[in-house]
């Protein structure tokens, strides 16, 4: 065998080398920025669904002094109970996906280590 043909053969080794870790490192890429859009998309909900729940009418200008005087109203109980389900629930959702990806990655360090 030459020179030049094991060159070459080490040439094409190192590409195939390159090409596995470069397939791998997208397929991570993947994983953590499917994982990242979940878990944000799950606060983003969450925030969404509290803003929705706890809207209240907003005028621009008080039609009266009287009107302005007068406190505003609180949320009933069971309107206040239903969102702090709803934020707990998502939050749930949010610190499963999370947990489930951190495990995931200590695996896969594991797997590495061996």
């Amino acid at each position: 065998m030459s020179k030049r043909e094991k060159l070459e053969k080490r040439n094409q080794a190192y590409k195939n080398a390159l090409a596995c870790q470069l397939g791998k490192l997208k397929g991570d890429f993947n994983k953590i920025g499917k994982s990242a859009l979940w878990i944000g998309g799950a606060f983003l909900a969450t925030f969404f669904l509290a803003d929705a729940l706890t809207a209240k009418g907003k005028s621009k200008k008080p039609k009266s002094k009287k009107a302005a005087a007068e406190p505003v109203k609180e949320d009933n109980m069971l309107m206040s109970a239903v969102k702090e389900q709803a934020i707990i629930f998502l939050l749930g959702l949010a610190a499963q996906r999370l947990s489930k990806f951190l495990s995931e990655l200590k695996s896969e360090d594991e797997e590495k280590n061996s």
